[in-house]
């Protein structure tokens, strides 16, 4: 039974890991939209909600 925890432990780290990955490249791509938009002022992009500090969330969980 431990031995399956385990593995299921394990399984759904690399799930999370690939879709933070994913979130990762979907934010590096928006960035640059982001700031062309604050500059245009044509539209604030909003920087707050649940994905604002993904990153730092990710990170303090790698260090566990």
């Amino acid at each position: 039974m431990q031995e399956f925890l385990k593995s299921e432990v394990d399984d759904v780290q690399r799930q999370i890991d690939s879709a933070v990955a994913g979130i990762n490249i979907i934010v590096e791509t928006i960035g640059p939209w982001k700031s062309i938009a604050g500059s245009s002022g044509t539209r604030n992009v909003r920087a707050g909600g649940p994905a604002a500090n993904i990153e730092q969330r990710h990170a303090a969980v790698r260090k566990d």
